[in-house]
């Protein structure tokens, strides 16, 4: 298949990953959006927002932009409170959420700077772990991990980088 040519996109390298699937004739030409946020509670709404409103513009279908919104959420909130900590410094640490739209859907690009950590990785004993010898959380990963399609994490310059796709036939 044509698409293995091509790799997922870096902060920088998002346009070369959109112009080598079109120059391999799998999307028409889309540009990007890239805004960064605080990494901050506050800015969660304003990060959500941006997500969702670039799956509704991309024709997304409602549950496709709420699996946006979820992701997201779990990402950034996750981010705030375990990756760069609790603490004043977090206002000036940056979080980056790219939009590439394709014919087909969205590739949403999720980067922060803090410590690396793939949040993929299943904790093991999880599922072993009974209701009440669970700790809080742990179950976003589940979330990020299953919602949407083509999930992946990298180190990309330092950045923590989680890259999904919403839409497409298989799965929205």
């Amino acid at each position: 298949m044509e698409q293995s040519r091509c790799r997922m996109p870096s902060p920088a390298g998002i346009m070369s990953f959109s112009s080598c699937r079109r120059s391999h004739g799998l999307i028409a030409a889309m540009s990007p959006e890239v805004q960064q946020f605080s990494a901050d509670l506050d800015q969660l709404p304003l990060a959500i927002g941006f997500a969702s409103r670039a799956c509704a513009t991309a024709g997304l279908p409602p549950d496709a932009c709420l699996k946006a919104e979820l992701v997201i959420e779990e990402l950034f909130s996750n981010t705030v409170r375990h990756g760069y900590g609790i603490g004043a410094a977090r206002r000036e640490r940056p979080v980056w959420i790219g939009i590439t739209r394709e014919d087909d859907g969205v590739i949403i690009s999720y980067q922060d700077a803090a410590p690396q950590h793939n949040p993929l990785v299943e904790d093991p004993d999880l599922a072993e772990r009974t209701v009440s010898r669970r700790h809080i959380g742990g179950l976003g990963r589940v979330l990020v991990r299953d919602l949407p399609r083509d999930v992946s994490y990298s180190v990309e310059d330092g950045r923590n980088t989680v890259r999904f796709r919403l839409g497409g036939a298989a799965r929205t």
